[in-house]
C-alpha cells in the first residue's frame, strides 16, 4: 500500500517514450513553420529546417534545451518560474541553446531581408486589425480597465525592478563585510598553523 502512495521519480527514458517525444518533436516543428508562415509566407517556412542537436537532445531527455535550463522570473532574480532539469545534462544544454539561439537569429534576419514584403504585409494586416477592433464599442467601453490593468502591470514591474535591486545592493553590502572581516582576519598577528613546543 505504501510503494502505491509513493510518486515514482520520473527519469528520462529515450527508448519508452521515442514515439511519443518524436511525435512531439515534429508537432514543435510545425508550430514554429507556422509562425515563420503567418509572418513571412509559405516559401519561408519550408526553408526552416531545426538545429540536429537540439533534436538529439530532445530525444535523449524529452525536453527543449531551453526547457532544460530552466527559467528564472526575471534575468537576475534567483526564484524559478521554472526549475532546470535535474536529470538533463546542463552543460550540454546551455551549449546547444547557443546553437539554437545562433541559428535562429540568422534565420529571421535572413528571412526579413528576403521576404521582407511579407512581413511587412503581415505588420499591416495587425494594423488593421488593431484599429478595427478598436472601433468596436467593446473596446471603447473597457478603456477604464485597461488602463487599469496597465496601472498595475506597470507597479508590478516596478516592484519586481525594485525588488531586484534591494537584494543586489544587499548581497553586495554582505561581500563587501564578509571582504572586511576577511582583512581583518589577515591583519592579526595570530598564527594558527603553530604548535606549542
Amino acid at each position: 500500500m505504501e510503494q502505491q502512495s509513493e510518486r515514482k521519480e520520473w527519469k528520462p527514458d529515450a527508448q519508452k517514450y521515442a514515439t511519443a517525444w518524436k511525435k512531439m518533436w515534429f508537432d514543435i516543428i510545425d508550430s514554429r513553420r507556422w509562425t515563420i508562415r503567418q509572418t513571412h509566407g509559405d516559401e519561408c517556412a519550408k526553408l526552416y529546417t531545426f538545429v540536429p542537436e537540439e533534436y538529439e537532445f530532445f530525444m535523449q531527455y524529452g525536453k527543449l534545451p531551453h526547457n532544460a535550463i530552466g527559467m528564472k522570473t526575471a534575468p537576475q532574480s534567483t526564484e524559478w518560474l521554472q526549475p532546470p532539469c535535474e536529470k538533463c545534462d546542463q552543460q550540454m544544454a546551455k551549449a546547444i541553446v547557443k546553437l539554437v539561439n545562433n541559428y535562429h537569429e540568422r534565420f529571421w534576419k535572413a528571412a526579413d531581408l528576403k521576404f521582407g514584403d511579407k512581413r511587412a504585409a503581415y505588420e499591416e494586416r495587425i494594423a488593421k486589425q488593431q484599429k478595427a477592433v478598436e472601433a468596436t464599442e467593446q473596446y471603447k467601453a473597457d478603456k477604464d480597465a485597461r488602463k487599469q490593468l496597465d496601472d498595475y502591470l506597470s507597479q508590478f514591474v516596478a516592484n519586481l525592478k525594485a525588488d531586484d535591486k534591494a537584494q543586489h545592493q544587499a548581497g553586495q553590502q554582505g561581500q563587501q563585510a564578509a571582504s572586511d572581516g576577511a582583512k581583518a582576519a589577515d591583519s592579526t598577528e595570530t598564527d594558527t598553523n603553530t604548535t606549542a613546543e
